[in-house]
């Protein structure tokens, strides 16, 4: 996930490289339909700073760290809901 910012400070780049992971043994697409929550906080002084993110979609749930650069402090919060469009099962692990 990368997010961007602008504002008074010109630029702040926040990205995080995050797994989802749900209760379900098998993949199952529709798990990830539902409730979108998305929290993230960070802080950065120039080319130095990290982030916090943690995201639930649907039954899944995923969070870590990330890096933040910029001259920033803050936190977001996003909410709101996910659908799913299309989806196709292929034959694998055999």
């Amino acid at each position: 996930m990368f997010m961007g910012a602008a504002g008074l400070i010109p630029v702040t780049a926040i990205t995080s490289s995050l797994t989802l992971t749900d209760p379900l043994s098998v993949p199952v697409a529709g798990s990830l339909e539902g409730k979108l929550i998305v929290a993230t906080a960070g802080a950065a002084l120039g080319p130095l700073g990290g982030s916090y993110t943690q995201i639930l979609l649907g039954q899944a749930e995923g969070k870590g760290p990330g890096w933040q650069s910029g001259l920033d402090a803050g936190f977001g919060l996003y909410i709101g809901a996910a659908a799913l469009l299309r989806s196709r099962t292929e034959d694998c692990c055999k």
